[in-house]
């Protein structure tokens, strides 16, 4: 299933709620901006993490996985177990559980 077809109005809920997570607490490159008009920088990276989190991932393996991104994707030097991709990936499981399994 493509996460971006059939989703449910939770479903939904969510993805928008990984792309904002993603955008205002993930940056890895520092460019959040609340009034900027890189929104979408990220935008490539919602569906896949989505697709995670409602697999039931939990937040050790969604955030290796935003370490993966930000090492493969964007060049950065960064580590397995970095503080802000484990702050993430809790934000992104809790934010997963809230909406989907309440």
């Amino acid at each position: 299933m493509s996460p971006k077809k059939h989703l449910n109005q939770k479903e939904h809920k969510l993805r928008q709620c990984v792309a904002q997570i993603l955008w205002q607490d993930w940056d890895p490159i520092g460019i959040y901006n609340p009034q900027g008009d890189q929104r979408d920088e990220y935008a490539s990276y919602v569906d896949p993490i989505f697709s995670l989190l409602i697999r039931g991932y939990d937040a050790t393996k969604v955030a290796n996985y935003l370490t993966h991104l930000a090492h493969s994707q964007m060049g950065l030097s960064t580590m397995n177990g970095n503080y802000n991709d484990r702050r993430v990936a809790n934000l992104l499981v809790t934010a997963s559980l809230d909406i989907i399994y309440k």
